[in-house]
């Protein structure tokens, strides 16, 4: 089975741990713009979707602007469009 190149994604990666534990990577994609993701590893998810969102918060972002997809399908669809 040979697999072909569908798309070429160029990703520069910035990240960061919080003292409270969460990684927060910043994307730039090209052609698609900067994104933002937060991380946390915990035994108990008791409290986390709390923190998450403190964390985005403090950075003047909101878990509302949450984007479902990966950057293939974004840019397959921006290729699409």
């Amino acid at each position: 089975m040979q697999f072909e190149p569908v798309l070429r994604i160029e990703k520069k990666r910035l990240s960061a741990k919080t003292s409270s534990g969460i990684t927060v990577n910043l994307d730039k994609i090209k052609g698609l713009g900067s994104f933002v993701e937060f991380e946390i590893i915990a035994d108990n998810a008791d409290g986390c979707l709390a923190a998450l969102e403190s964390c985005a918060k403090k950075l003047g972002l909101s878990l509302s602007e949450e984007i479902g997809e990966g950057y293939v399908q974004l840019m397959l669809r921006k290729v699409k469009a």
